[in-house]
């Protein structure tokens, strides 16, 4: 019983990156916005096929602020041609954070309001979740 219990666990491993990567082509890259400061959001922020993120303080920095895995929860397109993602994250300082993001039509930007209850129900500028990011020119 055990030995199938350990063969479920690696066949849902062994596929949740599949699927994730299906389902998430257009927003797996680094994404850019360097008038952040604070490291609050990060500068950089890259989405891997793989289902795992990683945020840093800064443009070229090396060394990770946080990382963790994500999940997109659903995928849709607009009229206008946007992709929009609903997301759930997790990282084991934050615990889960849930985001609604949409990437532009041309791929090159990418925007989304993170909350730490629920999934938000559009995205606004001025919310205090908000933020917006540039595709970097090179992943």
């Amino acid at each position: 019983m055990r030995a199938l219990l350990v063969l479920s666990i690696f066949i849902c491993l062994a596929l949740y990156p599949l699927e994730t990567m299906s389902e998430s082509d257009v927003i797996c890259c680094t994404w850019l916005n360097t008038q952040y400061g604070s490291g609050n959001p990060p500068q950089k922020i890259t989405f891997h096929y793989d289902g795992t993120y990683a945020t840093y303080s800064a443009r070229g920095s090396a060394d990770a602020l946080k990382r963790g895995v994500y999940q997109i929860v659903a995928k849709w397109t607009d009229a206008e041609g946007s992709a929009w993602y609903k997301i759930m994250m997790h990282d084991p300082k934050q615990g889960k954070r849930y985001k609604l993001a949409r990437v532009s039509s041309d791929g090159k930007k990418l925007e989304f309001v993170c909350k730490s209850d629920k999934y938000p129900d559009a995205i606004n500028s001025d919310d205090a979740g908000y933020c917006n990011y540039l595709r970097a020119a090179v992943d």
